[in-house]
This record gives structure tokens, sequence and C-alpha cells, in this order.
């Protein structure tokens, strides 16, 4: 008889366990997917890009981007922002800092989480003379926010 007592228990023992097992699998069904992500999603900045994409030396240019997920937007969220030229060819000194930096009167006017910033129109220069067949000059726009991440964009304009 000790030995049927045993088995009955392993039996109700096993059937708790499904039991259990059961209860916890509809639970995370019931959960919505939301639920689990986490609280905040990261910082995007996208579709960084000159307007118009070719010029020459006196057109006027701007830039635009779109952000999302920047608590307070660009005008609190934003400790630094960096703009460096590339011109994609060799000389003694291709990459330099942009004056087309936005200024902090520029960034106050986006407070949304999400939204596009489009630039001032800009009067370009070279910072030196044009080669023959025009050069391809890569803008890197580097945003630092204050919570300490980093957001990295490229934009390619073509002088002629």
């Amino acid at each position: 008889m000790g030995d049927a007592l045993s088995d009955f228990d392993l039996r109700r023992c096993a059937m708790k366990k499904v039991n259990i097992a059961v209860l916890v699998l509809a639970g995370l069904l019931l959960v919505p997917p939301g639920a689990m992500s986490q609280p905040s999603e990261l910082p995007i900045l996208t579709d960084f890009k000159f307007i118009p994409a070719k010029i020459r030396s006196g057109d006027t240019v701007q830039y635009e981007f779109t952000y999302a997920n920047i608590p307070g937007g660009l005008s609190s969220a934003v400790r630094d922002v960096e703009m460096w030229v590339d011109w994609q060819r060799a000389s003694d000194r291709p990459v330099f800092s942009s004056r087309f930096v936005p200024s902090p009167a520029d960034l106050a006017q986006h407070a949304a989480d999400t939204g596009t910033f489009q630039s001032r129109p800009l009067s370009w220069r070279p910072p030196e003379r044009v080669p023959a067949g025009g050069v391809e000059v890569k803008y890197t726009l580097v945003i630092k926010l204050r919570d300490g991440k980093k957001i990295e964009r490229h934009a390619i304009l073509r002088a002629e």
C-alpha cells in the first residue's frame, strides 16, 4: 500500500506542474507584445539630405533630417552638434568642420519628440576650387544628446 500512495503522490505532483506550466503559458499569451518591450526606444535620425543635391558655388542650399524618439525634441535633448565636410578626394586637408552647423536658436524651434529639421537657406561656397567634372562632398552630421547617446548620419552633395 505504501507503493500505491507514492504513485498517487507522484501523479498529483506531475499534474500540479502541468497546471502551473499551462497558467504561465496562458499569461504570456495574454500579455500584449508592447508591454514586454523596452520602456523607451532609441533615438533615430533619418533622411539627412541637401536640397538641391547638386550645386555650384554661390548657390543657395538647405539641409534637412527627420528625427524620432528624442524626448524633449532637439531643443532640450541636444548637447552638441557637429558637421564635418569630406571632399572625397586626396588633398592636404580633406576633412574639416562645416559652418552649416545649426545654432541653438535653430534647434529651439523643435521641441517635439519627433519631427523634421530644415536649415535656413545657406549660401554654399567651396573651401577650394572645384575640380573639372565636379566632386562628391560628403557631409557628416553628429548629434550628441544630453543623455550621452550620439547619432551620426551622412549626406552627399554634388559640387560642380
